[in-house]
């Protein structure tokens, strides 16, 4: 389910940016083509560690090279929101109200960025965006220029941390 008010608010702020809301276990509408920037917000937590790589994959495969990707993501210091106190499906990855949820601690970003990537920023914070504080990595990356684009997934990959 998209945020219709949030995704009108950012279409209007930068009128220029084509804004998506979707699943992004589905094609992306852009896929084949590349972008100049990517942003997922709170939205890639929802998946097995190994599903996790694929997609930021996929969407390091859109951008072109030194393309950027920005994201933020759950932290595993989130006790407001779910790191805490609910079954646990694998390692920082939980059933929270039904429906599973992944918080990264540091080591966790640093994997998920380690081929491909080169790190411009990675900055944990406490937003007061929210009802409660909440805990959350931002994260600001840019597509290697010397990659190729192609990741392998090992089992090393299965581990976040």
């Amino acid at each position: 389910m998209c945020p219709y008010d949030a995704v009108v608010r950012r279409g209007t702020a930068t009128p220029a940016a084509r804004i998506l809301c979707q699943d992004v276990r589905q094609p992306f509408p852009h896929e084949g083509r590349r972008t100049g920037s990517d942003r997922r917000d709170l939205s890639l937590h929802y998946f097995p560690w190994i599903e996790t790589i694929n997609l930021v994959t996929r969407i390091q495969h859109t951008l072109p090279r030194t393309g950027l990707f920005i994201c933020r993501l759950n932290s595993t210091q989130d006790y407001n929101y779910g790191a805490s106190g609910h079954p646990q499906i694998d390692q920082d990855y939980y059933l929270v109200n039904g429906e599973p949820k992944r918080f990264f601690s540091s080591t966790a970003v640093d994997k998920l960025f380690e081929r491909g990537w080169t790190v411009l920023s990675q900055e944990h914070m406490v937003t007061g965006k929210y009802a409660q504080p909440k805990a959350l990595w931002e994260v600001v990356v840019e597509r290697d220029a010397q990659h190729d684009g192609q990741q392998e997934t090992t089992d090393d990959d299965l581990t976040s941390s």
